[in-house]
């Protein structure tokens, strides 16, 4: 069923849902600003980037953690040049293993049509990419912002860093709380740009900001930048499996889980974790469930 070519709307349906690929395209960037853009159409590289990585990962049955230790991609002559990988030539898309030296790409966090996703079309979005990162690799939901406070947009063309701003919205004991689950997440990935292309200062009228990435998780553990994200995912790989199983488990059943599902769930992730941790097998292992079959 998985190698027949109708499990390309699956991937395609089930990335929409999960990473939000659906909005890609949502928020365009400036053409003046962002030529590479719409030179080499990477809007559509950027969704197939996605989607045939996750392909790749269930025709081959590959450790779900790989969704965030991954060292390749599949890129195009366009996305090489964005990326700064050299040698990659044509329009069609295909396996590249990134160099030893751009540990910052590969998996989810180093690809740009999710950083896209989460930005505006003209700037990185911290706030948004933090809370992405807890919700869709990680699997816990984030706390809801209270009705009246106002989403922050990064603002360097004045004297602060997006940075500054968080740390003086975060004065307020209200939004300290949620802010400190999920907002590193979005700071360490800061030196990628609105369309996903790496970066060391922020520009803004020929004024040059250095980026500061280097971050402190809630759980104490510091890392700097994409690299350290990617290396601090890979030590939580029990919670990117785990909440892969219950974002896919739920997109399968069409519904939220409740409390009485987390019996089958825990049993589903016991079993999903003695075979190893298959991506082939997660589907395998859900579709054969009581919780799908029963609903």
């Amino acid at each position: 069923m998985l190698k027949d070519p109708k499990a390309e709307s699956f991937v395609e349906n089930f990335t929409d849902h999960w990473l939000e690929l659906k909005n890609l395209g949502s928020m365009p960037p400036n053409p003046k600003n962002d030529r590479i853009y719409y030179d080499y159409n990477l809007e559509k590289a950027m969704g197939e980037e996605v989607r045939l990585f996750i392909t790749d990962m269930i025709h081959n049955n590959r450790d779900i953690s790989t969704l965030v230790t991954a060292n390749y991609s599949y890129l195009n002559e366009g996305l090489a040049k964005l990326y700064g990988v050299p040698g990659v030539t044509g329009a069609h898309m295909r396996r590249v293993n990134f160099p030893a030296t751009m540990k910052d790409r590969g998996g989810l966090t180093g690809m740009a049509g999710l950083m896209a996703v989460t930005g505006n079309g003209v700037e990185s979005l911290p706030v948004k990419r933090g809370a992405w990162v807890m919700e869709k690799i990680l699997g816990f939901e984030p706390p809801a912002p209270p009705p009246d406070v106002p989403e922050i947009a990064p603002d360097t063309s004045a004297a602060k860093t997006v940075r500054d701003l968080l740390e003086l919205h975060r004065e307020e004991a209200s939004c300290a709380n949620c802010h400190a689950k999920f907002d590193h997440f979005g700071l360490a990935l800061e030196k990628f740009d609105h369309i996903g292309r790496f970066r060391q200062q922020y520009v803004v009228e020929k004024k040059k900001t250095p980026i500061n990435a280097y971050v402190e998780a809630n759980d104490g553990v510091k890392f700097d930048g994409p690299e350290g994200l990617k290396q601090y995912l890979t030590n939580r790989s029990n919670d990117v499996v785990h909440g892969l199983l219950e974002r896919m488990t739920m997109y399968a059943i069409g519904r939220r889980l409740t409390f009485l599902d987390q019996q089958s769930l825990e049993k589903m992730s016991h079993e999903l974790n003695q075979k190893g941790n298959g991506m082939q097998t997660l589907i395998q292992q859900i579709v054969t469930s009581d919780l799908f079959l029963n609903n």
